[in-house]
Parts: C-alpha cells; sequence; structure tokens
C-alpha cells in the first residue's frame, strides 16, 4: 500500500479496533483511482460492505488523517448498521444523538462534537479515553 495513505489509514483503524467485535475491516491494496497524487485503497467488511478511500498526496498529514477519517467513518457507519448501531465514534456529551466528526486543530486531526465544535481526542487516541 502506498506509504501515505498507509500513514493517513492508521490513526483512525486503530480507532476503529474498539468499535463492535462484529464490524471488522479488510484492507485491500486496490489503486482505484489510478492517480499517482490520490493513492487509494478499498475497505472491506464482514458483511460484503466496501468503499474506496483516497487521500490527496500534497496535503499536509493531518488533512489526509481527517480525510481518511471522514471516509472510514462513512463505511463504518453502513457496517455497524448491520448489527444494529450506526453511530461512530459516539460523541460522548450527546451519545445518542451523533457520531463525533472529523476536523482538523493546529495541523492535526481531531475527533469533534458536531453540535458544539469541541474536540474529544485526536484522531488514533480515542481508545485511549475509554
Amino acid at each position: 500500500m502506498d506509504e501515505i495513505l498507509d500513514a493517513a489509514l492508521r490513526p483512525v483503524l486503530r480507532d476503529l479496533a474498539g468499535v463492535d467485535p462484529a464490524v471488522r475491516v479488510r484492507l485491500r491494496d486496490d489503486d482505484w483511482s489510478g492517480d499517482p497524487g490520490r493513492p487509494s485503497a478499498m475497505l472491506r467488511g464482514s458483511g460484503g460492505t466496501g468503499a474506496g478511500v483516497a487521500v490527496l498526496r500534497d496535503d499536509p498529514p493531518g488533512l489526509r488523517v481527517a480525510d481518511a477519517a471522514e471516509q472510514v467513518q462513512e463505511w463504518a457507519v453502513k457496517e455497524l448498521a448491520a448489527v444494529g448501531a450506526s453511530n461512530w465514534p459516539v460523541c460522548p456529551a450527546h451519545p445518542g444523538t451523533h457520531p463525533l466528526r472529523a476536523g482538523l486543530r493546529s495541523g492535526q486531526a481531531w475527533w469533534e462534537c458536531p453540535h458544539t465544535g469541541d474536540g474529544v481526542a485526536v484522531v488514533g487516541e480515542l481508545g485511549d479515553r475509554r
């Protein structure tokens, strides 16, 4: 897998690892974009769902992580729906209302509450808050 994409996905997948054990992602090295400036791969789930993920090579590292987090989150919500949940990552301030969203703070990717804008955890460190 392209090292730029791997570095962007690694923290997001670390956060995803703490989710329901029924949701397991398989990453397939599949450069479906065909664009050297946009490395890509495929996410596959146990339920057969799949989604492409890609980042822009020229973006700053934090932005690439935030972008990857948004794409993985979209896939994960669909995977979780199959097991009766669809709120990932759960907003600790509003657990039954909405998931966190990926954002950028001082050049670093963060999970934030979409309602208040408060930062909850750096992407990749969500599990450290459990």
